[in-house]
C-alpha cells in the first residue's frame, strides 16, 4: 500500500512520469531507515483515555470519543469540554464504537438514577459502584476488578454491559476468556475495559 502511495505521489509531482520498481523499492527502504534510526522520538499510543500530552497539561485527562472527527473530551478540575484531536496525545483504535457525545444537560442525580436501574440499593455498594465506574476514566492507575454478584436475573450482565457502553463502547461488549494466551493478550490490548461473562 505504501509503495502504491509513493508511486502516485511521484506521478503527481513529476508531470506524469512513472517511477520504476527499483526506484520505488529504494525509496521505501530509505524512508524506512530514516523512520527507524533518525530522530528516535517515540510517541506513546493510548486506548480511550490518556493524560494531557504536554507537561503543563498533566493534570488533565483526555477521553477519545472515537468519532470520525477524532474529537476528545478534555477533563480538568475546572470542568470538561470537547476538543479536536491534538498531536500531543495519540490514540489507537481497534473497532471501538463512537461514544455518544456528552452533554452537560442532565439531572444532578443522573448517576443515582443509573444505579436505581441496576437495582443497587445498598449505600456502600452504590458508592463503590460510582468509584469503580469513575476509576475507568482515569489513566495510569491500577483499576479494580469488578465481580458482579447476585441471584440469577439480578441484572449482573446488564450492569456489565451498561458500564462497557459508558466507558468503552465496542463490540462484542462481553467476552469469554479464550484458552489461547495470545488471543487473551490481544483481547486485553484491544479493549480499554474488558468484561468477561
Amino acid at each position: 500500500r505504501f509503495e502504491t502511495y509513493i508511486s502516485g505521489f511521484y506521478y503527481s509531482n513529476s508531470d506524469g512520469e512513472v517511477a520504476n520498481k527499483e526506484a520505488i523499492t529504494d525509496t521505501v527502504r530509505i524512508l524506512a531507515a530514516k523512520a527507524l534510526f533518525e530522530n528516535q522520538i517515540t510517541k506513546e499510543l493510548h486506548l480511550r483515555v490518556a493524560r494531557g500530552g504536554k507537561k503543563e497539561a498533566q493534570d488533565e485527562i483526555q477521553y477519545d470519543l472515537t468519532d470520525q472527527l477524532r474529537r476528545c473530551v478534555r477533563i480538568t478540575s475546572q470542568g470538561w469540554q470537547i476538543i479536536p484531536h491534538t498531536q500531543d496525545v495519540l490514540f489507537r483504535r481497534f473497532g471501538q464504537l463512537p461514544q455518544v457525545e456528552p452533554s452537560g444537560d442532565h439531572p444532578q442525580d443522573v448517576f443515582d438514577k443509573f444505579l436505581d436501574l441496576m437495582h443497587i440499593t445498598d449505600l456502600q455498594q452504590r458508592l463503590l459502584s460510582k468509584v469503580l465506574i469513575i476509576s475507568y476514566f482515569i489513566p495510569d492507575i491500577a483499576h479494580p476488578i469488578d465481580l458482579a454478584h447476585g441471584e440469577k436475573g439480578s441484572v449482573k450482565t446488564t450492569f456489565c454491559r451498561c458500564i462497557k457502553r459508558l466507558v468503552d463502547p465496542s463490540m462484542p461488549e462481553l467476552l469469554t476468556i479464550p484458552s489461547d494466551k495470545r488471543e487473551f493478550a490481544q483481547q486485553l490490548y484491544h479493549n480499554h475495559l474488558v468484561l468477561y461473562d
